[in-house]
């Protein structure tokens, strides 16, 4: 202490002052965390200071150039930790320090900042995050204060502040002229971020949290921003705002300047949303405007949403490249032409085509062609896609519908191809829609090479030479460790000798003749097709050669032209020659006795590898992708379908030469894994080489083709006059090089999928929440006593909240969201009518191309369960609203149904539109019922639906019945074996089975509803006719129908029995046994032994569900009991007397028996008993798994707890 008190304070305050502003000036041009250290030390040492010395705080206030500090170590620095520090500092300097001139001298100049930040302004996180604490604090100490009692304001002629009343920015700043300043800064400033991944703005983020906390704090500052509409500018301008017209792109999707809307970096939409939500706390105008935006947000929605839909997951690959979705088996096609689409001058020539001309020019001969059916111009929209495109994938359904087969059928899409052969029928298709174009020398002058077909007379000088062209060289690897020795097997040819000799035309004899082929025009881009698949005649089938084959990234053709072929066999025989003592023969035919072509120069014959395509799989099934290098920066990436993602090229040995690999497999016999070599199936296939000096190709021609085409007739083989472009030539602009009409195709296709990821944001879903809380779902006693205008406020806005529902977010992937939102939904909505009857009335109707309604949808094509669970429920909960009102409607138009009940069960693409809603639910409900077997997976939501629908009224439970439901719901369970159903589809799978426990439960309580025969003979009444007694029946709460004996023959049959009990829902069955066994002898007589014989039947592990379906029944009391209790016992215990040399069987019923003693009749009927069970007694105590008191159990507890009072239980024999 005495240290400290000799210590200058003074300065010491300037030199931190003086390092710390020194060190921000140091990090204006980039950060520096040495500097970032240090100021962080020297800030906390500051600040130190300034609070045990407080006085020393005006060194602070009276720095030199105060302002430019406070802007350096605030806004410029790019330091975080600077920025950081010294807000932090300046914060609780200006809270908590007791010198009212801190915050008179700082807070002006803080705030002014607003007034000067630049429009880019990325460092100032850090100075917009201490403006809101500021404001925050002064909320919580005045909320402190109401909550304490403390409601005197603080006296205006002090200027001191005090610890205990805290810090209040009121008395420095006024926040209402800081909110409009903060409201007119946000409308001037524009849009800076480019994409979702892009930097956040700054500035846009630190205006938009202002904003909000300004608007949390204060009722009447919400109020002023509703004046100024700022609703409108943070909903539409900030959010949800599109470009009015196509924007330039770069070749990876994103445009290449701002375009609307403001927001687009998760930060900025999270405190967009944030103001959002600030602004519309409780239903005021901004809340009103709010759900106005909602509604047309959700009209301008897609007409319709893949369940489980998460765009976000569904953006295109970090590495700047799309893929292409697999629609079947097409991976053959899709990996070939990610390959052809990165071929720079192939896609900038397909990318070129005037498909306008190509029209015209056919309809001037006469020709109807549908040039948008083309495979050219599909292919041409998907390299637009591909190369624009902001989503993950594109699908390439329109271009395998234009690509015909020979018959003009589109190419099945579930159908493998080879790969080859698909690239040679593309060829073939583009070359004829091109013909007569500029570009119908694209692929002659990129692909197609000549091969020359020699025949070599070796006993005679005749020589002959054919050409051919080529797009693609097959190679034969079975063998071959390298592709290098696969090509020269390609041109060593074979000798024509003995019966297989050549017929020499010169000769006019067979002479023995050498054949082969060699190179006589390289191509630019060469495709080498490795034969991996041959036919083995051994066994008759196609095989999969996956040997060990190496290709070089560098390749040297000259060796395998007909000009370098020459050359080696000119060198061969000049060697043989020297070594004779002659001479060899210099120049002229060389060795193949053709003139020898001139050797031209390296670039002609060097090529690079661009691309591999790999086969994985056998030759029967199997799967391609592709590696491809890019033309610029040499980075590989992987194709594989709709996956795009980075290679590294140190792999390619390990991913494409094929071979053998070591695996670990495990040995049945050993127990144990064991090494084993085993083939690689994933080997190339397909590779493509470039000229690393590519020779200049036509692309397009700008003279008249129809002229040219007559110039070739009279000059064959001469040199056209056309445009050459080189590939430097072609780099055209993205505008230049995609169709405008494409371009913008695209480009609303990216609009609506940057609008969908915005929409179906969690964060933008959790404020829909939020609003809904805020404004019903808090207040729903409140909107239920409106006045007529508000009430008619308050349907327009629930029906924004309900569209946003059946448009949005039953669509989300959100799954534990939409149970929330559904939830909170229908606490907002169960006392207003009219919008349950607009929502029902929305789930109920059929869209333009649809065939099912929303609901059924919902319910069967929905893959994500909490979906369905929260559908069932809410249409539930609408359907117990409305049927009240809606009964005596129900009953007029229900008694139809019941005399034509097969016609309720045949779908309605429209009901009668007069009848009540519930009742055309209903009957779409029921009229889809023969399409259940289809949807087995999902029809679990579909029976709950139904059985609460069920719970809600008698009425509908009559209905059911008089439609005849039962009987159905009895052939779907039984399947195959319902002696009625004719149904021959089979519902389940080897990993999953239907969930039968909500349908089980329907038909248990609908069988519950069902009057015995016995019950009904009291006198029947007199009716004028039957549809006077049917509507007495319908509308009456206790039926009266009486269970028909199918139904009970069906419910009492081995088969349901032994089908029930693999089902876990027990319990609602075993009340429908119980009903039908009450003070009923015949049914008792028919279902009890059905029972004691599956017990008989089980093994150890299968007896629970039969006893589990046996206790209820021994728990009835009726007059049966007793009877049906010593049957029972009588029967379980000679089974297991039958038995008993199985311990496992034996323990298992014993245990079961031991739980049936807490029934009354049981425990007598076994003390009665008693000298059945001797055996029992000495074989629980042989084995001490076993309860060696199962015979002598405490009855007397039993009994006490079964009847509620104590004493012995009595003896039936006894009485």
């Amino acid at each position: 202490s005495q240290g400290t008190s000799k210590m200058d304070f003074s300065l010491i305050t300037d030199q931190l002052l003086t390092i710390i502003d020194s060190a921000a000036q140091i990090t204006l041009k980039g950060p520096d965390p040495d500097e970032g250290e240090l100021v962080a030390q020297s800030a906390r040492l500051l600040f130190a200071a300034i609070f045990s010395r407080p006085e020393y705080s005006e060194k602070l206030i009276h720095f030199p150039n105060l302002k430019e500090f406070l802007w350096r170590v605030l806004l410029v620095s790019q330091e975080p930790a600077i920025r950081g520090e010294m807000a932090l500092g300046f914060k609780k300097l200006i809270t908590t320090l007791d010198r009212p001139s801190v915050p008179e001298k700082l807070l002006p100049i803080l705030f002014g900042f607003l007034d000067v930040l630049p429009d880019d302004c990325p460092f100032s996180d850090a100075y917009f995050d201490l403006m809101k604490d500021l404001i925050r604090d002064r909320d919580r100490e005045m909320t402190s204060s109401r909550e304490s009692g403390l409601e005197e304001s603080l006296d205006d002629s002090s200027p001191s502040l005090s610890s205990s009343q805290g810090f209040n920015i009121g008395e420095f700043i006024d926040l209402r002229e800081v909110l409009m300043r903060c409201s007119a800064l946000l409308k001037k400033h524009p849009a800076h971020e480019l994409t979702h991944e892009s930097i956040p703005d700054e500035k846009l983020v630190g205006l938009l949290g202002l904003v909000e906390v300004l608007c949390s704090i204060d009722e009447e500052h919400r109020e002023l921003m509703a004046e100024e509409n700022m609703l409108y500018e943070v909903f539409y301008r900030c959010l949800f705002e599109s470009a009015d017209a196509p924007a330039s792109q770069s070749q990876n999707g994103h445009p290449s300047s701002p375009t609307p809307p403001k927001c687009k970096t998760a930060k900025a939409r999270f405190y967009g949303l944030a103001a959002l939500q600030s602004l519309c706390v409780e239903i005021n105008p901004s809340f009103v405007k709010a759900m106005d935006l909602m509604e047309t947000l959700c009209l301008n929605m897609r007409a319709s949403y893949p369940w489980g839909y998460a765009p976000s997951h569904d953006c295109r690959s970090k590495v700047g490249y799309a893929g292409v979705k697999n629609l079947g088996c097409i991976c053959y096609m899709i990996s070939l032409l990610q390959q052809l689409y990165m071929v720079p001058i192939f896609r900038r020539g397909i990318l070129s085509i005037d498909f306008e001309a190509i029209k015209e020019r056919d309809e001037k001969k006469g020709k109807e062609v549908d040039i948008k059916a083309t495979p050219a111009y599909q292919l041409q929209v998907m390299f637009a896609y591909l190369m624009e495109t902001q989503k993950q994938y594109y699908n390439p359904t329109p271009f395998t519908s234009s690509f015909k087969d020979s018959g003009g059928n589109p190419i099945d899409v579930t159908v493998q191809m080879d790969v080859d052969e698909f690239f040679n029928s593309l060829c073939d298709k583009l070359e004829t829609v091109l013909k007569g174009t500029p570009q119908q020398y694209l692929m002659k002058n990129l692909f197609t090479g000549k091969e020359a077909m020699q025949l070599i007379g070796q006993t005679c000088n005749h020589r002959k030479e054919n050409e051919c062209t080529f797009n693609v060289i097959t190679l034969t690897i079975k063998g071959k460790s390298n592709i290098l020795e696969a090509l020269s097997s390609f041109v060593e040819g074979d000798l024509l000798d003995g019966d297989n000799a050549y017929f020499c035309e010169s000769c006019d004899n067979k002479v023995d003749t050498l054949k082969r082929t060699c190179i006589k025009t390289l191509p630019n881009t060469l495709i080498l097709h490795l034969k991996r698949f041959d036919f083995d005649f051994d066994t008759m089938r196609n095989e999969k050669v996956n040997d060990y084959c190496e290709f070089p990234i560098e390749l040297d053709m000259l060796p395998y032209t007909r000009e370098g072929v020459a050359k080696i066999e000119r060198e061969k025989k000049e060697k043989e020659a020297a070594a004779e003592g002659g001479e060899g023969e210099k120049g002229g035919g060389g060795g193949s006795g053709f003139d020898d072509p001139p050797i031209l120069g390296r670039e002609e014959y060097e090529y690079e590898l661009r691309g591999v395509l790999v086969h994985r799989g056998v030759a029967d099934s199997g799967h391609y992708y592709s590696f491809i290098r890019e033309r610029e920066g040499g980075n590989w990436i992987e194709f594989n379908d709709d996956m795009v993602r980075p290679f590294d090229a140190n792999n390619l040995a390990h991913e494409c030469f094929g071979g053998e690999e070591t695996t670990s497999q495990y040995n049945e016999n050993l127990r144990e894994y064991v090494q084993k070599r085993s083939p690689i199936t994933r080997n190339a296939y397909m590779l493509i080489y470039e000229r690393k000096w590519p020779k200049e190709v036509i692309v397009a021609d700008l003279g008249d083709s129809e002229d040219k085409e007559k110039e070739e007739e009279k000059e064959k083989g001469k040199e056209k006059e056309s445009r050459q472009f080189t590939e430097e030539d072609l780099r055209w602009t993205k505008e230049d090089l995609v169709p405008e009409e494409l371009h913008e195709m695209v480009w609303k296709n990216n609009v609506k999928h940057q609008q969908d990821i915005w929409v179906f944001d969690k964060s933008f879903l959790d404020s829909l929440l939020a609003l809904l809380r805020n404004g019903y779902v808090y207040n729903v006693q409140k909107a239920v006593h409106l006045k007529e205008e508000e009430n008619d406020q308050t349907f327009v806005h629930l029906r924004s909240f309900g569209k946003a529902y059946l448009e949005i977010v039953s669509h989300s992937d959100e799954k534990d969201f939409i149970l929330d939102y559904v939830f909170n939904y229908k606490q907002a909505i169960q006392h207003h009518i009219p919008v349950c009857s607009w929502l029902l009335s929305g789930f109920l109707e059929t869209k333009e191309g649809e065939s099912k309604s929303l609901m059924l949808q919902m319910l069967f094509h929905c893959q994500v369960e909490e979906t369905r669970e929260s559908a069932a429920a809410l249409l539930a909960m609408l359907f117990k609203v409305l049927f009240p009102i809606e009964r005596e409607e129900f009953l007029d138009f229900g008694k139809k149904d019941m005399f034509d009940d097969e016609t309720i069960f045949r779908y309605h693409k429209k009901t009668e539109d007069a009848a009540p809603l519930t009742l055309k639910m209903i009957r779409d409900l029921l009229s889809t019922f023969k399409y259940l077997p289809f949807h087995w997976r999902h029809f679990s939501e579909y029976f709950l639906l139904l059985r609460e629908i069920c719970l809600s009224d008698p009425l509908i439970r009559s209905y059911f019945l008089h439609v005849n439901l039962v009987p159905k719901l009895f052939d779907l369970f039984l399947g195959e074996d319902s002696p009625t159903s004719s149904r021959t589809r089979k519902m389940g799978d080897k990993f999953s089975h239907p969930n039968f426990s909500h349908l089980l439960s329907l038909l248990s309580m609908l069988m519950c509803t069902y009057r015995s025969p016995f019950e009904c003979e009291d006198d029947d009444d007199e009716y004028e006719d039957e549809e006077e007694k049917s509507r007495f029946q319908l509308a009456s709460h206790s039926p009266g129908i009486i269970l028909p004996d199918q139904h009970v023959s069906l419910v009492l049959s081995k088969t349901f029995v032994k089908k029930f009990s693999k089902t876990q829902n027990l319990e609602d069955v075993n009340r429908m046994f119980c009903h039908l066994c009450f003070n009923n002898q015949e049914n008792t007589d028919r279902f009890l032994p059905l029972v004691l014989e599956q017990i008989h039947n089980a093994e150890h592990d299968g007896m629970r569900p039969f006893f589990a379906i046996l206790l209820p029944l021994l728990d009835l009391p009726d007059v049966l009991q007793e009877d049906r209790v010593s049957t029972a016992m009588s029967e379980i215990w000679n089974t297991i007397d039958h038995f008993k040399k199985f311990p496992k069987f034996t323990k298992t019923a014993m245990d079961f028996v031991r739980s049936m003693r807490v029934n009354e009749h049981v425990a007598l009927w076994m003390e009665e008993h008693q000298e059945v069970w001797e055996w029992g007694e000495s074989w629980a105590k042989e084995r001490q798994n076993v309860q060696s008191s199962f015979v002598r159990a405490p009855k007397r507890l039993l009994w006490e707890r079964w009847t509620g009072f104590k004493g012995k239980p009595r003896n039936p024999s006894s009485q």
